[in-house]
């Protein structure tokens, strides 16, 4: 009997420590399974945690790309509008020199015009008026050499004969002036004319002038030298 319950006492002891080895197997599986899924579970937030932060720090710099672009995009343009706006302001600013330039010479033309205009309508007097009265002045007085012959001792007579050689004087120097002018603005021809036309106003002669050659502008020193050897002739 005693050996029979030391037995039974013995299997159930048996039975209660296999028990306890079971439960504590399971147990400890249990702790590894909810150790593996807890691993499990950090290791998928961890890799959520770094696919986010991955998409923002694209976004982050898909978005500063963006504004790096715009802001590239927005000073180009900014610099062609200046660039622009520069050219505009020099093309007006050229545009109204050369406005400016026009009107300056329009009006030194039409200066230049009015002076040459008075100069011919100078030369005109002088020659239809003056010289023509001049001219007929010594005509009447050689016609009437003989008759003063005996007034040249007369002092009234002198000075009316000086006054009249001044005249003519006066009259030469006028075209002589107008002549240098003429020579300076419309070359050597002009100025021969003008000389010739001077030559007949005074009566010493009459001058016939054909000019050949003279269409283009000669030198200013030769056109200078040619009608002062004109007038010293």
């Amino acid at each position: 009997m005693n050996a029979y319950r030391l037995c039974h006492d013995t299997l159930l002891k048996e039975k209660y420590n296999e028990g306890i080895a079971l439960a504590k197997v399971r147990f400890e599986t249990t702790e590894k399974e909810h150790r593996l899924l807890e691993q499990e579970q950090a290791l998928l937030l961890a890799t959520e945690t770094q696919r986010r932060r991955a998409i923002q720090r694209n976004a982050f710099i898909g978005l500063a790309a963006v504004l790096l672009l715009v802001a590239l995009l927005l000073y180009r343009s900014m610099r062609n509008r200046q660039r622009l706006a520069q050219k505009e302001k020099e093309l007006h600013s050229k545009q109204v020199d050369q406005l400016l330039a026009q009107q300056e010479l329009k009006s030194i033309n039409a200066m230049l015009e009015g002076q040459e205009n008075e100069r011919d309508r100078m030369g005109k007097d002088l020659h239809d008026r003056l010289g023509s009265m001049l001219g007929g002045i010594k005509a009447n007085m050689s016609a009437l050499e003989d008759r003063v012959e005996a007034m040249r001792e007369d002092q009234q007579y002198q000075k009316v004969n000086r006054l009249l050689d001044q005249a003519v004087g006066e009259l030469r120097q006028i075209s002589h002036d107008m002549a240098a002018a003429t020579l300076s603005r419309f070359g050597l021809e002009k100025a021969l004319k003008d000389l010739r036309d001077t030559l007949h106003i005074s009566g010493r002669m009459h001058v016939e002038l054909k000019a050949f050659g003279l269409d283009q502008r000669l030198e200013r020193s030769v056109e200078t030298r040619s009608i002062a050897s004109c007038k010293n002739w």
